[in-house]
């Protein structure tokens, strides 16, 4: 699923082959892994 999408991430305690599939590596879950995502997507579609 990860190789398929187009924009991917994965939090930092993920195992390291799964860290290498992702385009982002997120903050622990508990420490807001989703806000971190966000904040990655909004940065690279203002770029856009």
């Amino acid at each position: 699923m990860l190789k398929n999408a187009d924009i991917c991430a994965v939090p930092c305690g993920s195992p390291d082959e799964i860290k290498a599939l992702a385009d982002f590596v997120a903050v622990a879950c508990a420490d807001g892994a989703v806000a971190d995502f966000i904040d990655y997507l909004t940065k690279i579609f203002k770029k856009s």
